[in-house]
């Protein structure tokens, strides 16, 4: 559901639901609680490819595990501490309001995947959990800006 149909059977504007969903002032106390009775009802979330396209950032942030060793196509992750730290990655970030893309990569090609996804300003910032300090290719992308925290 787009926020024009929404506002259309709330009976509001899309301006008004969107300053509401944004947190802005300027409506009133009795539309508020119409408006957010509907975004309940409906289960409402702004979809995060349309936020980006008017420019808002979705608070996303990447963790990037090398933990991991692939079964019959499918990628786990090794070690009892990767498991737990990732849980309190997500349990942090929800916390905050943030989202968490994860993902599992081979340290071999992750620095690549990991470059790719930045470039799509789909993720603010990220956690690399398990990659090698040392590594060449890793020494370059700590160079390149992006917002890390290397792990």
């Amino acid at each position: 559901m787009t926020t024009k149909e929404l506002a259309d059977i709330i009976g509001v504007s899309r301006i008004t639901l969107s300053k509401y969903l944004n947190g802005k002032p300027g409506i009133s106390k009795k539309t508020q609680e119409k408006i957010a009775k509907y975004v309940d009802k409906y289960d409402f979330a702004p979809n995060s490819y349309a936020r980006s396209l008017v420019g808002k950032q979705e608070k996303i942030f990447g963790f990037f595990s090398s933990f991991t060793e692939t079964s019959e196509g499918e990628s786990n992750i090794t070690s009892h501490f990767a498991t737990t730290f990732t849980a309190d990655i997500l349990s942090v970030a929800q916390k905050y309001g943030y989202k968490v893309l994860v993902s599992l990569t081979k340290e071999k090609d992750s620095v690549t995947e990991i470059k790719q996804i930045f470039s799509s300003s789909l993720i603010c910032g990220a956690v690399l959990f398990g990659y090698e300090t040392g590594d060449q290719q890793m020494a370059e992308f700590g160079k390149s800006g992006y917002p890390v925290v290397l792990i």
